[in-house]
């Protein structure tokens, strides 16, 4: 199940949001976070604030792409993963 933020934060019911905040901090692999710099849908403070509740999480903005970033700019988002995935963080 994917969930933004604002589903952690209260959209979803009180039991369930709180579950999934505290869930956050057992994730103990590095995570990347991230957003097409041209969404609509998931806004940057919000893959901000996931990226600072996971205790290695990282937060990168693809530019030239919106919400479904993996279409709209592949290339920068191969070259995001790369780095990521290469320990240069």
């Amino acid at each position: 199940m994917v969930v933004g933020v604002a589903d952690v934060d209260g959209a979803v019911g009180a039991d369930d949001g709180a579950a999934l905040a505290d869930g956050l901090g057992r994730i103990a692999c590095p995570a990347l976070v991230v957003r097409g710099g041209e969404s609509d849908v998931f806004h940057e403070e919000d893959g901000i604030r996931l990226a600072q509740r996971l205790p290695d999480g990282k937060f990168v903005t693809v530019p030239r792409a919106g919400h479904t970033v993996q279409g709209d700019n592949p290339k920068d988002l191969v070259a995001e993963l790369r780095r990521f995935l290469a320990g240069d963080n």
